[in-house]
């Protein structure tokens, strides 16, 4: 800080309000501290964080996910409404002043969402000064995440389920693994440009299955280049029967050296992630093939 000065509240009430939310934030973080500490289960205070899905809607239907992974459930959220302009900005009005960060998430695309209502997120996000974060298939993140907007980005995390076109197109419903690269790179140079204090985080959400695992080491190597902040890989929850062949629980032998190998790709780049421990089969000769034990990967 340079410089500090008092301003008449009632000459700029934009700076004064700004300053009132900045205040708001304080508040809460400090009632957050002191109800953690007491383990609260009702808490009498504003959260720090509000995750929100805009729309049950996506573009993909990946086999795996829980709500689009199927013709027939792809087809009924695909056929409900987004929240409407009005919807966001009752909530934006009522917590926006008090939260840190707004986090986009849910059984839909974020970005998907109509342009009167994403142009109302970010405007609501520039006026009241929240952070963003978004997980999203980066179909849509030159569309959507526009220089504007870029500084009050506080993440973007990026959701990619295989190293080849195949592999990807399968997993993610279609998805064209070029393209969400170019987005990615585009996003990674425009976030480099960006002057703010932290440039905006990019992480990577990837579900271990047995047709992509091979591909993990790989893709790490390749994500090197855009200087991600965070990983977090984990292995695929069986939402649908068709699904459980690809599940990779209890096969360390299909599972260890893939796994190894990327932690320690991760490692060597310092690359933040978090991840299942490496498996042992059981030494106890009288177990059942299959029964493993979890060993903590260090």
């Amino acid at each position: 800080v340079r410089c500090v000065r008092a301003v008449n509240g009632a000459a700029d009430s934009a700076l004064t309000a700004r300053a009132e939310w900045h205040r708001n934030r304080q508040r809460v973080r400090r009632q957050v501290e002191e109800s953690e500490r007491l383990g609260r289960g009702h808490l009498p205070h504003y959260p720090e964080s509000l995750s929100l899905e805009l729309t049950p809607r996506c573009n993909l239907q990946c086999p795996h996910c829980s709500s689009h992974g199927t013709p027939e459930l792809h087809g009924i959220h695909n056929r409900r409404p987004e929240i409407t302009p009005a919807m966001f900005d009752s909530i934006a009005c009522e917590l926006f002043p008090h939260i840190t960060t707004l986090s986009l998430v849910g059984r839909g695309e974020p970005t998907l969402v109509s342009d009167a209502l994403w142009q109302r997120v970010a405007a609501s996000i520039k006026h009241y000064g929240v952070q963003l974060s978004c997980v999203t298939n980066g179909h849509f993140i030159r569309q959507r995440f526009t220089d504007d907007l870029l500084p009050h980005v506080d993440e973007l995390c990026i959701s990619m389920d295989g190293n080849s076109q195949s592999v990807h197109g399968y997993n993610r419903g279609g998805s064209s693994l070029a393209k969400v690269l170019d987005n990615i790179a585009w996003f990674h140079e425009a976030r480099k440009q960006t002057q703010v204090a932290r440039r905006p985080k990019l992480s990577f959400y990837w579900t271990l299955m047995a047709n992509n695992i091979h591909e993990l080491p790989g893709f790490v190597r390749e994500a090197a280049r855009f200087e991600p902040d965070f990983f977090a890989i984990r292995h695929l929850v069986v939402f649908h029967d068709k699904d459980r062949s690809q599940s990779l629980v209890g096969k360390p032998g299909q599972v260890n050296r893939f796994l190894d190998e990327a932690y320690r790709e991760l490692e060597a780049r310092g690359i933040a992630f978090e991840a299942p421990p490496l498996m042992e089969v059981s030494r106890n000769t009288s177990a059942l093939p299959d029964n493993i034990i979890a060993r903590e990967h260090l």
